[in-house]
């Protein structure tokens, strides 16, 4: 058997290279003569990311550095996590970047004003640091922008270049710019005048990456319609390009492109709000005439148009993609000869042929009329057929969403498939059609434990959630938050709070540490509606009395009652939660039912009122007895949010079910519709007075 020490020196090095730097120095330094000197070989190059690590794992490392010989880490990633917990000014207090001499690419995430100053002191003495990458969400004001830039700006042995700066980049024009090595350079946000007041300093700079701002310009026209003839210099050793143009601006572009003829590889994304730029004889001619030596494009065009029936868009947006889709100069040229428009998800059917045809259709067309273009649909119908699909994808290019059938037999069951996409991928949101699950409880609790977002019975609910998720796949500029559960990492606040509803709903790990504020929560979804939500204002905290209106709801026709399904897998309830300030009883019953369990319902009476005294605070509970508002129109939530995971009708049978299988949350459905089945007393509404005597 052969030991790890016996392997060569290059492939202990290999492995060391995978490994975090501490666990390096933990095991290996000073356990064996050779692995000791191996830990410190020139030769090895360490990345160090110290962006996810806890406070005191992250001071002993700093605290280790001046007793370790820091010459081999390659890479060095420091984060101050939204200035929640400052990494990089504990850093700096004991530590220095000189400890790092062999120091090829240095990440800054956060940085504040003073720290950035700081650094770009200390980084002037790395004779080998190449890569400088720069982030941060302080809003500085015009003199420390300026002051920041030109710190950055004075680093003539950087090669790569990355700043992303909260606001738009400016520097003092009469200091030097010495950026004479710089090869690669990405600016957040930066206005073409001065652009091209800083491109003269950067001689062999080849590829350019930026947000353009097309307003307040000095050097070129603002008049969309008339060609620039400004002579500008020219920057012909730039071969790549790529760029986002705020709102379209055509003297903008015209003017770029023409300081730039080598480019080879190009790629632009910008917002037009004239269609007729939009169309592919004008992009071609644009390119052709100003770009002759370019190999490749990605052209995203993003606009806002006014358009009549679903049928003249449909037929507006094919014309459009044919445009390009058989113009042999986009043919030759296209990124990856993919012609879209819009499509944000990849949509996955799994439904047989025997199954439901009607819903099937009606499926179909939502998705032809209201959805023409943002899904790229994948149809199967075998269980076989799918997993096989969803296995093919080792890198996939964007986010799915499944819609699959409950199956009528082994060739077209959905849980094998659900299981395998579970397996390694919480990205992906489920939704199960089946009025079967719908109506057994058993079914609905287990594949909501295999990981389904959303159980319905029919398509409007569907429709809906779509609408809410193409809103997550929409890109954002505002800071970004990520995901606990499935670290998703690209959300606006706003999305962020519609995403961890629709998706974590059943989460089992359900109280988790905020990430916007550091509190513990004991529900996660509910604590960013209430506390971080930008839509709605945080609800009033109750004082030392709390009050709550729980509902027994009963459906006549057949003697089903109406439970919710909570939250994060805690199992089958009665509707009914807080009572707010300023709200009576049975206001916050209706309201609670409508919000968890999606019904409208009328009262008709009182079970009980119970008085609950604690040491910390006071309880009040009011069970209310009521029925559908409209029993023709009283179909549960199916769609789950920061409430619930969604709704069904029990009956008393199915509850005794629940109970033994563990899958209520709580007795008191099962005891209180036991109680209603056998004509327990109800006592009148009135016995709730509303007025002080």
């Amino acid at each position: 058997m052969s030991r790890l020490e016996d392997l060569p020196g290059e492939i202990l090095m290999l492995i060391f290279e995978y490994m975090d730097v501490e666990d390096v120095w933990t095991i290996f330094f000073n356990m064996t003569a050779k692995f000791n000197i191996l830990v410190f070989d020139s030769r090895l190059r360490l990345t160090v990311n110290t962006s996810k690590l806890g406070k005191s794992k992250f001071d002993e490392f700093c605290l280790s550095l001046a007793e370790r010989n820091c010459n081999n880490i390659y890479s060095l990633t420091l984060s101050n996590n939204y200035f929640r917990y400052p990494q990089i000014r504990q850093f700096l207090f004991n530590a220095s970047f000189t400890y790092f001499q062999s120091l090829y690419s240095l990440t800054l995430i956060d940085i504040n004003y003073g720290e950035l100053m700081k650094t770009t002191k200390q980084i002037k003495q790395l004779t080998n640091l190449n890569h400088l990458h720069i982030n941060t969400h302080e809003i500085f004001d015009d003199k420390q922008l300026m002051d920041a830039a030109q710190a950055l700006f004075d680093q003539p042995k950087i090669h790569v270049l990355d700043i992303n700066f909260h606001g738009k980049m400016q520097w003092h024009t009469s200091k030097p710019i010495l950026l004479s090595n710089l090869e690669v350079l990405s600016l957040n946000f930066i206005s073409i005048d001065r652009l091209f007041s800083l491109l003269p300093y950067c001689p062999k700079l080849r590829s350019l990456s930026m947000t353009l701002d097309s307003r307040s310009i000095s050097s070129v026209p603002n008049d969309d319609t008339e060609l620039s003839t400004t002579p500008i210099q020219t920057f012909p050793q730039i071969r790549n390009l790529r760029f986002c143009l705020r709102s379209f601006n055509l003297s903008v572009l015209q003017s770029l492109l023409n300081a730039l003829p080598s480019i080879k590889l190009l790629s632009i994304d910008t917002l037009i709000y004239n269609e007729e730029y939009i169309r592919a004889p004008f992009w071609t001619l644009l390119l052709q005439q100003r770009l002759p030596l370019l190999e490749r494009i990605r052209l995203i065009l993003r606009g806002f148009f006014t358009l009549q029936p679903n049928k003249v868009i449909v037929l507006y947006r094919r014309n459009l993609i044919d445009g390009y889709k058989y113009d042999r100069y986009w043919l030759d040229r296209a990124h990856r000869k993919i012609f879209m428009s819009s499509v944000l998800f990849d949509l996955i059917l799994l439904w047989s042929s025997q199954e439901s045809d009607a819903d099937y259709l009606e499926l179909q067309n939502l998705l032809n009329t209201e959805f023409p273009n943002e899904f790229l649909i994948h149809s199967f119908t075998t269980t076989k057929q799918a997993i096989e699909h969803v296995q093919s994808i080792k890198k996939p290019s964007r986010l799915s969403i499944v819609i699959t059938k409950l199956g009528t037999n082994e060739e077209t069951l959905s849980k094998p498939f659900i299981e395998t996409i579970r397996s390694h991928d919480k990205h992906t949101f489920i939704i199960l059609h089946s009025y079967t699950a719908c109506c057994d409880p058993n079914i609905r609790w287990s594949f909501a434990s295999l990981g389904v977002n959303m159980v319905t019975a029919t398509i409007k609910p569907i429709r809906d959630v779509l609408q809410q998720l193409i809103s997550l796949a929409q890109p954002s500029s505002k800071t970004k938050y990520a995901c606990l559960y499935c670290k998703w990492p690209s959300f606006s606040l706003e999305q962020l709070c519609i995403h961890v509803p629709l998706y974590h709903t059943n989460e089992q790990e359900f109280s988790v540490k905020c990430n916007l504020c550091q509190r513990p929560t004991h529900n996660y979804a509910v604590h960013l509606h209430d506390e971080h939500s930008p839509e709605q204002h945080p609800r009033s905290i109750a004082g030392p009395l709390y009050a709550f209106s729980l509902v027994v709801c009963r459906r006549k026709r057949d003697n089903c009652f109406l439970v919710v399904q909570e939250s994060g897998s805690m199992g089958f309830w009665l509707p009914g939660g807080r009572v707010e300030l300023g709200e009576q009883l049975d206001k916050a019953a209706e309201r609670e039912t409508l919000e968890e369990a999606g019904v409208k319902i009328r009262l008709t009476g009182v079970l009980k009122i119970e008085f609950i005294p604690r040491s910390d605070s006071n309880r009040l509970r009011i069970i209310f007895f009521a029925e559908p508002a409209d029993e023709n129109d009283c179909e549960p939530k199916t769609i789950p949010d920061y409430e619930s995971y969604g709704a069904m009708w029990l009956t008393y049978e199915q509850t005794i079910q629940c109970s033994t299988r563990g899958q209520l949350r709580g007795n008191e459905p099962l005891k209180w519709f036991k109680y209603i089945a056998q004509d327990g007393i109800i006592h009148p509404l009135s016995i709730l007075s509303k007025n002080e005597l």
